[in-house]
């Protein structure tokens, strides 16, 4: 049992170490060759991809998922940000409330509830949303980014180009 521990201590030294560098590809190439000793690092693995786009890849690792896998947060959020992603906003809206009944981080849930929100031209819904991710945990800055967004997207190109004119000005004086 204890060999066990210290496989687990060490591939989260790896983990960490790669992380914090950066390098996105060795992580993936981490994560992959460690999927049978951690079964998380699929989830991670899946989030990887989702971020940097990679809707196929993170699709084909989605589909290695088993049935106790879909029964823990972690798993059921990159269900919902993989239907997110691909703009099936109702499924990544029930995967949200599963992802929530299930014991699911509620800043995580908050922010990509607004998100959706925000796709779905729904904005006021989407700012409190946004707020209250910020209320339970999730990055001020993430949160902050994603209103700010969201105040420009209602305006007409032509309002929206002289609010930037007027931020510029203001930037000059």
């Amino acid at each position: 049992l204890s060999g066990c521990a210290a496989v687990n201590t060490e591939l989260e030294t790896k983990e960490k170490l790669l992380v914090g560098s950066g390098n996105d590809q060795q992580l993936i190439e981490f994560y992959k060759a460690n999927l049978k000793l951690e079964p998380i690092y699929k989830a991670k693995l899946v989030n990887l991809y989702l971020t940097q786009k990679d809707i196929k890849s993170a699709e084909l690792y989605r589909n290695t998922y088993s049935e106790s896998d879909l029964e823990q947060p972690e798993f059921i959020l990159t269900n919902a940000r993989l239907d997110y992603q691909k703009k099936n906003y109702a499924q990544a809206l029930e995967n949200l409330d599963l992802y929530l009944d299930e014991g699911g981080d509620e800043g995580q849930f908050h922010l990509l509830k607004g998100k959706i929100l925000a796709q779905q031209k729904r904005f006021p819904e989407a700012i409190e949303q946004f707020e209250e991710s910020r209320k339970r945990g999730a990055s001020d800055r993430e949160a902050g980014n994603n209103i700010a967004g969201v105040k420009i997207c209602p305006l007409k190109p032509s309002d929206a180009a002289e609010q930037q004119r007027g931020v510029e000005l203001r930037a000059r004086a």
